[in-house]
């Protein structure tokens, strides 16, 4: 049974982000009924490699599948702050299903900034439609024919394709002559798509990030989009919440990493408290050892300052939006920078644990190695993030990556 402040700790996070999202639709409860179910089959999803039907059903019947999708079509449209706060909690109960949530949500970002013909089509007849995407990648071949495009290719990574009823794919921009003039976003039905099993990593091995392959798929127009209208949408447009910068979107990935370390920290004091001796030493128990004290006291204020770095770039996307290109820097740099601390975190944590923190039985190691997949994304690289803040900073125009 959970301690009680891990229980009063864990209402708090639930009360807001419950009244955030789901004020009138569900209960209070919605977030504790769904982690109870992906806790229960977290181990079975990195076996299988995918979540399971009974996760995927939790996640879909709570509506987190409609997180990213416009009010308009029954959506929640849900902020950044919103989003963050969901995705720190699923992570606790299984980082996969956190990611897969996560990346569904940047993908409707991208699909809600194409036309309302567009956007009638996915989303008027059911808003839960869950999404994935891939900017790695490119169609084999593509070819323009009368309303739009016929398409071939493999793109990689793609996270939640076995639970995705839409995919958004990177494609050339072809003209009549089938000249490439560009790069674009697709919009494609899963069904009309394949996997191919190629996920095979130590971390994050339940989110099913497979190839997905394409054979001569026809794309009608509407649902292609120039890359440069993704970037910066159209005023026909109208929601605020789609003209964020898809670069500032990153900073949610690291809530899967905030919230597998948030879950490493309690097991670990929970190992702590039980009196377990420190090995080959005089200490009785760890709490007695100042230098595993000493990194208690550290992780917890890793955890904590990645927690504000975090919150603090969402709330400036949230609610300073437009940012300027100096203050778009400085929301990657916070989300690097906490992506940095939690790694730290993590690897102070399993040092007081000790050798039994990895053992194949202990869901911590899973957690861990989570983490650490989670934290070599791109767009919440450490190093990558310090590049573009510091080309920011001393007026260096051309930033060091697009999705700034």
């Amino acid at each position: 049974m959970p301690r009680a402040h891990e229980r009063h700790r864990a209402h708090q996070r639930y009360r807001v982000a419950n009244e955030r999202l789901w004020r009138g639709r569900c209960s209070m409860d919605v977030l504790t009924t769904v982690t109870q179910v992906l806790r229960a089959n977290a181990a079975e999803a990195e076996r299988a490699n995918r979540l399971s039907d009974e996760s995927a059903k939790a996640l879909h019947d709570a509506g987190l599948f409609r997180l990213g999708v416009p009010k308009a079509y029954g959506g929640l449209e849900a902020d950044l702050t919103s989003c963050l706060e969901v995705v720190v909690e699923l992570a606790r109960a299984c980082p996969s299903s956190s990611w897969i949530i996560d990346v569904s949500y940047g993908a409707q970002h991208l699909a809600a900034r194409f036309p309302d013909r567009t956007r009638q089509e996915l989303w008027t007849d059911n808003p839960d439609q869950a999404f994935c995407g891939s900017f790695n990648g490119m169609a084999m071949s593509t070819a323009r024919v009368d309303g739009g495009q016929v398409v071939s290719g493999r793109w990689s990574w793609v996270s939640g394709c076995y639970q995705a009823n839409w995919a958004v794919l990177a494609v050339p921009l072809v003209d009549e002559q089938n000249e490439t003039v560009g790069e674009a976003m697709a919009l494609v039905p899963t069904r009309e798509l394949s996997i191919e099993d190629t996920w095979d990593m130590a971390g994050l091995r339940g989110t099913g990030s497979h190839t997905l392959v394409a054979a001569e798929v026809f794309v009608p127009d509407h649902r292609i989009r120039d890359v440069a209208d993704l970037m910066q949408p159209p005023a026909e447009v109208r929601e605020s919440l789609y003209h964020v910068s898809l670069g500032s979107l990153a900073l949610t990935f690291a809530g899967t990493m905030l919230g597998a370390a948030e879950e490493i920290f309690d097991a670990t004091m929970r190992v702590v408290e039980r009196g377990k001796p420190m090995a080959d030493s005089v200490y009785e128990h760890l709490a007695d050892s100042p230098d595993l004290r000493a990194n208690l006291a550290n992780a917890r204020t890793l955890i904590d300052s990645a927690r504000l770095h975090l919150f603090r770039a969402a709330d400036s996307v949230d609610n300073d939006a437009p940012l300027d290109p100096k203050t778009r820097a400085r929301v990657r740099m916070d989300t690097g920078y906490a992506s940095k601390l939690l790694r730290q975190a993590a690897d102070l944590l399993l040092s007081v644990g000790g050798a039994s923190s990895l053992a194949t039985s202990n869901p911590v190691q899973r957690y861990w190695r989570d983490l650490n997949t989670a934290a070599r994304h791109p767009t919440i690289s450490a190093e990558l993030s310090t590049d573009i803040y510091g080309r920011a900073l001393v007026g260096i125009s051309e930033p060091a990556s697009y999705l700034v």
